[in-house]
């Protein structure tokens, strides 16, 4: 059943997951659909794997782009701070920003505020990548969502932000 999971990933139509009638069958007779953890896990792995083909297109891992996407908002910003945002483990995060930084998309500065800090800036490089990634995360976010009317998708996308404490 995960390999059938994999393997109908794709889309149809409208933006919903295509879905063997065997396998919609099972998951509704087994009350699966109808849990919510189950659901936003299924959904997780859906995108994840949507994400993924596009961050691919451009040779990037998730963690990376987003720490790049928070790299280019104004203000400086730390490694512990990027940790933290991002929820990731301190260690992964410097090898994260050491292949960002080896990519020509982030340097590392001295704070200016606090000369024992480092900061992590990005470049015009960087920016421009961060861009060019975003734009087609955008693309692929208004196919997901093809189906929806403007105020479902707001209001879903809110329900997220919400359940994630992004609210």
């Amino acid at each position: 059943m995960a390999e059938q999971g994999r393997a109908t990933a794709g889309l149809e139509g409208g933006g919903a997951p295509s879905e063997p009638a065997v396998a919609r069958r099972y998951l509704r007779e087994s009350g699966l659909r109808d849990e919510l953890v189950y659901a936003v896990a299924r959904t997780r792995t859906v995108l994840l794997e949507r994400l993924d083909a596009v961050l691919d297109e451009h040779e990037v891992k998730r963690n990376s782009y987003s720490t790049l996407r928070v790299v280019c908002t104004d203000g400086d910003v730390t490694q512990r701070e990027l940790a933290s945002v991002l929820r990731l483990d301190p260690s992964r995060l410097v090898t994260i920003v050491d292949d960002l930084q080896a990519r020509g998309w982030v340097v590392r500065e001295r704070s200016k505020a606090d000369r024992r800090t480092w900061v992590v800036r990005p470049t015009a490089q960087g920016k421009v990548a961060a861009e060019r990634m975003r734009v087609d995360i955008a693309a692929m976010d208004a196919q997901l969502l093809a189906g929806f009317t403007e105020s479902r998708a707001r209001e879903l996308l809110s329900s997220l932000q919400q359940l994630s404490g992004l609210a």
